[in-house]
Order: C-alpha cells, then sequence, then structure tokens
C-alpha cells in the first residue's frame, strides 16, 4: 500500500494495487476456515459422534488448503514481479 501512495508512476501504481488485492485474497480463505472451526468445535461442544470424527480431518484439510493457496499466490506474485522488471 505504501508504494501506491508514495509512487506518482501510474504503472508502478498499478502493479502495487494488484500484489495488494492478491494478498487481500488470502483473507477470504482465511475467514471462512476460522468459520469452520468455530463450527467443529461447537459440534464438540454438543456431543455429535459423527462430526467429532470428521471435525479433525476438516480442519486438517483446510489447513493443508490454505498452505497451498498461499503457495500458489506467493509464486503468482514473484512471477509478476519478473514481468515486470523483464519490461
Amino acid at each position: 500500500m505504501i508504494v501506491y501512495f508514495v509512487s506518482a508512476d501510474s504503472n508502478v501504481k498499478n502493479h502495487a494495487k494488484r500484489a495488494f488485492i492478491s494478498h487481500l485474497l488470502l483473507i477470504i480463505p482465511s475467514i471462512i476456515g476460522f468459520i469452520i472451526f468455530f463450527v467443529v468445535f461447537g459440534f464438540y461442544g454438543s456431543g455429535s459422534d459423527n462430526f467429532i470424527s470428521t471435525g479433525p480431518i476438516l480442519i486438517i484439510s483446510f489447513i493443508i488448503l490454505e498452505i497451498l493457496i498461499s503457495v500458489a499466490v506467493i509464486i503468482w506474485n514473484i512471477i509478476q514481479g519478473v514481468r515486470v522488471l523483464r519490461v
């Protein structure tokens, strides 16, 4: 965000905005993950045997998905940074 506000070049501002948006995209799965986490622990408190066995699997699989999305965004940002340097 700092680069966006400091730079006077419109091309740099465009790239800074795109980078910021790509980082914001990670917030959406994080919010969904927190909701799933609290729903799972809500079912733990109610004593639902069916969900107790699948709850940890659901949480672990979502953590793995979040890590994969984070790595994909990092790789995407590196690729975009290299493209900017080549131009």
